[in-house]
């Protein structure tokens, strides 16, 4: 049997003495966040400078991979959400989309 937890001191007993190996992953350090946050900022259009990253990496101390994934999908969705209708169906290409900025982040934290 697998399992994953990012809460592993909330398992039970009966589910402890059902798990025989317990292998501790701990969440991502900083490097690690700006690895994963780097890595998904280099596939969209963005103005996000050291500076900023700086500020997000602060933001999300404490984030499971999972959660970084789930904030970072959010963030890059408030661009996207500013658009009506109309224009979402008229648009050619990415570029009529506006850059992600630091306080999309603000907001999906």
């Amino acid at each position: 049997m697998l399992a994953a937890t990012n809460r592993p001191q909330d398992l039970d007993e009966a589910a402890l003495r059902r798990l025989t190996r317990r292998i501790y992953i701990p969440l991502p350090d900083e490097g690690a966040r700006e690895a994963i946050l780097s890595s998904k900022l280099s596939k969209v259009n963005h103005d996000i400078d050291e500076s900023g990253m700086k500020k997000v990496l602060k933001l999300t101390e404490g984030y499971s991979c999972a959660d970084m994934q789930a904030m970072i999908k959010e963030a890059a969705m408030f661009p996207v959400r500013e658009l009506s209708s109309d224009e979402l169906l008229n648009i050619k290409d990415s570029s009529a989309i506006r850059k992600l900025n630091v306080g999309d982040f603000e907001k999906a934290v």
